[in-house]
């Protein structure tokens, strides 16, 4: 059910209210399938934050350094200008 489609002069507040009162009222076969699927999620975050961290712990940071500056000599190379 769509609970803005419903409702579209509800806010976020109110659809959040709504939303929460839903799934206060949902059977525990429909919640416990909803909840083994965020403990199987929650699990595999983890598994993969670990495996992140072991990666970057190993990667050597490298500081970066800023561009070579431009040489501004007076070569005059190019100024049509100046001093003709």
């Amino acid at each position: 059910m769509k609970v803005k489609a419903l409702n579209p002069e509800y806010g976020v507040g109110d659809i959040a209210k709504e939303l929460g009162r839903k799934w206060s009222d949902a059977d525990p076969e429909v919640k416990s399938k909803y909840e083994a699927m965020a403990e199987k999620d929650k699990a595999r975050y983890e598994r993969e934050m670990t495996e992140y961290k072991k990666k970057s712990k190993g990667i050597q940071q490298v500081p970066v350094q800023p561009p070579p500056e431009e040489d501004d000599d007076d070569d005059d190379e190019g100024d049509d200008d100046e001093n003709e």
